[in-house]
């Protein structure tokens, strides 16, 4: 396995756990109460990361065989 891969699972395996976290605090927030819309906003703003970080360690963990050319370690 290669380093690339390695670092894609680790971003994809943060990213889904702050996401997770991130959604969980927006729906008590949501449901709770209508008030501190600024920590609603918040933790959207901290799901899209997630999201991104989540993308970037698929393509990581993918772009061996997306990328053409590319060899992979034996």
């Amino acid at each position: 396995m290669e380093p690339r891969q390695l670092v894609g699972i680790l971003l994809f395996a943060v990213g889904g756990t702050l996401f997770l976290d991130s959604a969980e605090y927006v729906m008590r927030i949501a449901f709770i109460t209508s008030q501190n819309v600024e920590w609603f906003s918040l933790g959207s703003w901290t799901a899209l990361i997630s999201l991104l970080l989540v993308g970037l360690g698929l393509y990581f963990l993918l772009e061996p065989a997306i990328v053409p050319g590319r060899r992979t370690a034996n």
